[in-house]
């Protein structure tokens, strides 16, 4: 076909109106979306995993100051005396250490304090309802 200039209908006009010129820009309309739905999917992952990311890290440096903390604590003195005290027995010079000895069995201290006093149920509920002590 011969072009002519002035010619009415146009080698443009004749793409544009063409069913496959119509189909090809149908074809590329949905290959674009599809790239930028993707695209819009990994920016999303990307941004999850970045935020994840941070929380780790928050947490990570919260608890490398408390660690810090607990360092400082361990070398500091009241530590080292503390532990001397508890595990090794030792004392400050000029101080007293008093010993308070355990119960060998708490429950027979008690028993012997309550036993005395005891009075059987039933009698504390006659008391309670009729006033009156039955020896």
């Amino acid at each position: 076909m011969i072009y002519r200039y002035g010619d009415s209908t146009s080698l443009f006009k004749k793409i544009s109106r063409s069913k496959i010129f119509f189909l090809a820009i149908i074809v590329l309309v949905v290959f674009l979306e599809i790239s930028v739905f993707g695209e819009k999917q990994s920016q999303k992952k990307v941004a999850n995993n970045m935020n994840a990311l941070e929380q780790e890290i928050a947490k990570l440096e919260n608890k490398n100051l408390e660690l810090t903390e607990l360092l400082g604590y361990l070398k500091s003195d009241d530590f080292v005396e503390q532990e001397a005290r508890e595990k090794l027995n030792m004392r400050k010079s000029g101080e007293r250490v008093m010993l308070v000895p355990k119960a060998e069995n708490p429950e027979s201290l008690a028993g012997a304090v309550s036993g005395a006093a005891e009075i059987k149920n039933w009698r504390l509920w006659l008391e309670y309802f009729f006033g009156e002590t039955l020896n």
